[in-house]
C-alpha cells in the first residue's frame, strides 16, 4: 500500500506542481552527416505523409518517472497501461499496476483531463485548450496532449509563417516562431535524414525549455493494408526531461497497432468517464491563477 501512494504522489507532483531544475541527460542523438537542409515546407511534407496513414493507434505503454523528492533524492516509479490515440486530437492513457488503473489522463479537440482512481474521493482535474494557450500557469501540463502526439510522430507538424531550417551535427533542424495563442511558446523540432523526428523542445516566452523529448528506437507501425515499406515510422521510446518540475517521463511502446475494436468513443469522453469511473469531485483547471 506505501508503493501505491509513493507512485500516486509521484503522478500528482510531476503532472501537478511546479518545483526547480533538472539535471542535464547525455545526448542520444548520435552525430550525423547530412547534405544541405530541403525547405522547411519539404520537410513538413515528409513528417506529415508519415503520419498521414495513422487515423488511430493502440499501444499498452510502459511510463517511467524519475523524481527527486524534498531531500533532494532521486526516485524512480514505472506504470503501464494503454495508449490510445485518434485522429486528429483524442488521447487517452491509462496508468496503473497488476491490472488496476489508477490514473487515466485524456484529452478530446476542447478539454484534458487527469482522472485520480486512487484517492478517496475520487478526483477529475479537467481543463481548457483555450484558457491553457492564454495562460500556461492555468495548466497542469508542461505539454498539452497535442505536443505529445507530435512527440510520438503519430500527429503532423503544423505549418506556419516564419519557419526556420538548419543543419546541424544533430539533424535538419526547424525553429517555429513563438505561437502568440499560447503566450509565446516556442518549438524547436529537429528530424534525420529520412525526416523522422527525433527530438522537439518546447522553449516559453523567455527562452526557458519547458520540455525536451528525444525519441529513439524507430521501428514502422504495424497496419496491415500497406506494404510494409509504406507503414509510418514510430519510436519506441519517447524520453521527456521537464526541467521545471525536476523530471524524466519516458514512454515505452511495444507492440503498436491501430487497435481496431479497442478504440471507442467513451475513452475520449470525459462526461461519459466521469461516470463510468465514478468520479465524485471535479477541479476546474481553468480557475487556476
Amino acid at each position: 500500500m506505501k508503493r501505491l501512494g509513493r507512485l500516486r504522489l509521484v503522478i500528482v507532483s510531476v503532472l501537478l506542481v511546479s518545483p526547480v531544475a533538472c539535471e542535464q541527460s547525455k545526448d542520444i542523438l548520435p552525430d550525423l552527416d547530412l547534405p544541405a537542409p530541403p525547405p522547411a515546407e519539404k520537410l513538413i511534407e515528409l513528417q506529415n505523409a508519415n503520419a498521414e496513414p495513422i487515423d488511430q493507434l493502440y499501444t499498452r505503454a510502459v511510463v517511467k518517472i524519475t523524481w527527486h523528492d524534498e531531500k533532494d533524492k532521486k526516485r524512480f516509479e514505472e506504470a503501464d497501461g494503454p495508449l490510445i490515440y485518434r485522429r486528429p486530437t483524442d488521447l487517452a492513457l491509462a496508468l496503473g499496476k497488476l491490472g488496476e488503473t489508477w490514473y487515466w489522463l485524456g484529452s478530446d479537440d476542447e478539454r484534458f483531463w487527469i482522472l485520480d482512481l486512487h484517492s478517496d474521493p475520487r478526483v477529475a482535474h479537467v481543463g481548457s485548450h483555450a484558457v491553457a494557450q492564454a495562460n500556461p500557469q492555468a495548466s497542469p501540463l508542461p505539454i498539452r496532449p497535442d505536443d505529445l502526439v507530435v512527440l510520438m510522430g503519430v500527429g503532423k507538424l503544423p505549418r506556419v509563417e516564419g519557419l526556420t531550417v538548419e543543419l546541424t551535427d544533430k539533424g535538419y533542424l526547424l525553429r517555429y516562431p513563438p505561437d502568440p495563442a499560447r503566450n509565446g511558446v516556442r518549438r524547436e523540432v529537429t528530424m534525420d535524414g529520412l525526416a523522422r523526428i527525433v527530438r522537439v523542445v518546447l522553449y516559453d516566452r523567455r527562452g526557458e525549455v519547458l520540455a525536451d523529448a528525444k525519441r529513439i528506437n524507430p521501428f514502422r507501425m504495424e497496419i496491415r493494408e500497406l506494404p510494409f515499406e509504406q507503414q509510418p515510422w514510430l519510436a519506441r521510446n519517447t524520453i521527456i526531461e521537464i526541467p521545471t518540475r525536476r523530471s524524466t517521463v519516458e514512454i515505452f511502446m511495444p507492440r503498436t497497432t491501430r487497435g481496431k475494436d479497442k478504440v471507442r468513443d467513451v475513452q475520449f469522453d470525459f462526461d461519459k468517464l466521469v461516470k463510468v469511473q465514478r468520479i465524485e469531485q471535479i477541479e476546474n483547471l481553468d480557475e487556476r491563477r
